[in-house]
């Protein structure tokens, strides 16, 4: 049964990847070219009253989120990799400065692939920040995707054994054994100062906006 679900949501993520249109223009076709500017000032988006899964309610919805000023709880996480003798881990406060997380629930499917690429693309128009796609996918998936997509800017990193960082930060959908899809900015003390939770799980994250507020005031 529970394998019967994740193959239902996979499904459902792929299916309604040219879905739910963001507050702006996120070039979700394509994932690459310049992000564009915006010139009136970027607020933070409220917290969604309720996180569905194709319309339907999910277990997040009875625990508490994330919020602005939380510090992020650490816990290890594994740099891609595509043999088992070299696995690593890693924490992201192994990364020093200010951080962008990207939680998805599968590099492998269209949305969080091309909003993963199109984030890679922002890393060289801030040096001094560290951008990370964090899912529930294995190292080797991982290795593939950013082999296979010339990712570069980007720290890709799997939460797939314990999903203990996105559990420990309310970020995880125990009926699917997956990560929910949200974009969070954090300070050098990992302190959350910007934070998008996607309403519907299926749809994108407002990465223009995202990137807009780091121009704006960082």
């Amino acid at each position: 049964m529970k394998k019967y679900s994740i193959l239902l949501f996979i499904i459902f993520i792929s299916l309604s990847a040219c879905g739910y249109p963001p507050t702006h223009d996120n070039n979700i076709s394509g994932g690459s070219g310049a992000i564009p500017i915006i010139t009136e000032p970027i607020s933070i988006p409220p917290l969604p009253s309720r996180l569905t899964v194709n319309g339907e309610a999910t277990s997040l919805n009875d625990t508490p989120l994330l919020t602005i000023g939380d510090a992020l709880i650490l816990s290890p996480l594994i740099l891609p990799t595509d043999t088992f003798d070299t696995m690593q881990f890693t924490s992201i406060d192994a990364f020093a400065g200010m951080k962008v997380l990207h939680i998805v629930p599968s590099i492998d499917t269209p949305i969080c692939s091309i909003q993963t690429r199109q984030l890679d693309n922002a890393t060289s128009e801030f040096p001094d920040i560290s951008f990370f796609t964090i899912s529930a996918d294995t190292p080797f998936a991982m290795k593939r995707f950013a082999d296979t997509n010339s990712i570069h800017g980007m720290q890709l990193l799997s939460d797939y054994q314990s999903n203990t960082f996105t559990k420990n930060n309310h970020m995880f959908l125990p009926e699917y054994a997956l990560s929910t899809r949200a974009l969070i900015i954090v300070d050098a003390e990992n302190t959350v100062v910007y934070l998008e939770y996607a309403q519907e799980i299926t749809s994108e994250i407002d990465v223009v906006r995202a990137i807009n507020f780091i121009r704006q005031n960082f």
